[in-house]
């Protein structure tokens, strides 16, 4: 209905209310928001009746993408109670033609790999989604809870870019592995295990069994086995299953949703014409410029 003002731009790192309540914003962006300097902006934002925008790296790959939220990110995000729609032959045809492109363009190098591997990807211990999303705090304890679970298996475990000298101690049939493409891994990996990684969600694009013993976006939508809820030999008995034909059509449905309907690329952000057709700003300006109401007089 009409373009969005810029009035301008304040720059302050020492945020305050006083601040917020001079400035009287229409929305709130935040990123990520749930850091502890967040709480201070959310606390005043529900007071004072101003909805906030989320934003997050988004997926496939998550260094050029973002995806926007009106709930939060990751396991508080709107995604995870959304009913999921079933995808129509061209959808999963367009799906999977994008999977096929996505997989050919990352680059798979690093170690020679075992034939049969379990893959555990580790986190950073003071992010956010551990922090709130998780009842396992440190790494060395999912890693010894994996090695429990599969002592006769190797297990291979990529530490986090950002914390590469995570401490784990000697455990048998553990493998630590840092110079394998991240993709290689999860390729080739019989089944992956982590808590609420992305790359629990990069692994379902391969269609393979993924445990997740955190809560995520992913979380009530029946696309991977929910760890968190089930014991030892219930997780063992999910994977010495086949996906289920069912649960296969969940992941494409979920798929779809993320890559096409929630994915914004980073490079878009700079085009007027993609930034008015995603369905958060189509949100955005529907509450700045609710529809008018028009008077008409025949004669």
């Amino acid at each position: 209905k009409g373009p969005v003002e810029f009035h301008g731009e304040t720059i302050n790192d020492k945020l305050s209310l006083k601040m917020l309540g001079k400035l009287k914003p229409d929305y709130i962006i935040l990123w990520n928001g749930d850091l502890p300097k967040d709480d201070i902006v959310k606390n005043w934002v529900i007071k004072s009746d101003i909805p906030i925008i989320y934003i997050e790296m988004g997926w496939f790959p998550q260094e050029k993408t973002v995806y926007f939220d009106f709930r939060g990110v990751n396991a508080s995000s709107e995604i995870r109670g959304i009913k999921l729609e079933r995808i129509s032959l061209y959808q999963k045809k367009k799906l999977h033609m994008f999977l096929q492109k996505y997989h050919q363009e990352m680059n798979l190098y690093g170690n020679k790999l075992p034939s049969d591997f379990i893959f555990v990807p580790l986190q950073v211990e003071t992010d956010s989604n551990i922090l709130k999303n998780s009842s396992i705090k440190r790494m060395k304890d999912l890693v010894k809870k994996v090695a429990s679970m599969f002592k006769d298996e190797i297990i291979i475990v990529r530490p986090h870019p950002k914390h590469p000298d995570v401490k784990l101690g000697r455990i048998p049939n553990i493998r630590v592995d840092t110079k394998s493409n991240l993709q290689n891994l999860v390729k080739k990996a019989r089944v992956v295990i982590g808590i609420n990684s992305t790359v629990l969600l990069e692994a379902l694009t391969y269609f393979k069994p993924v445990i997740a013993l955190g809560e995520g976006l992913f979380s009530n939508h029946n696309v991977l086995i929910e760890g968190k809820d089930l014991t030892t030999s219930e997780m063992l008995h999910e994977i010495k299953k086949a996906i289920p034909k069912e649960r296969k059509a969940r992941i494409e449905d979920f798929l779809y949703e993320l890559i096409f309907k929630r994915t914004y690329y980073n490079e878009h952000l700079s085009d007027s014409i993609m930034v008015k057709n995603s369905h958060w700003y189509k949100k955005i300006s529907k509450r700045l410029y609710p529809k008018f109401r028009y008077r008409c007089t025949i004669s």
